[in-house]
């Protein structure tokens, strides 16, 4: 049993992935962590050219 790391949803779930490595309860909640990612990642890079 693990947390989910998606600051959104701090759910439990079972990690079944065969080496246990897995960070978040499914694979949309993965997506919407990566888009979310990637968008503050091109905010920042905008503000810094802004500057």
């Amino acid at each position: 049993m693990k947390i989910c790391k998606n600051p959104t949803r701090y759910s439990g779930f079972f990690d079944r992935i065969r080496n246990t490595s897995g960070l978040r309860c499914s694979a949309a909640c993965s997506s919407l962590a990566a888009q979310r990612d990637d968008r503050n990642r091109m905010k920042d890079a905008s503000c810094a050219q802004a500057s």
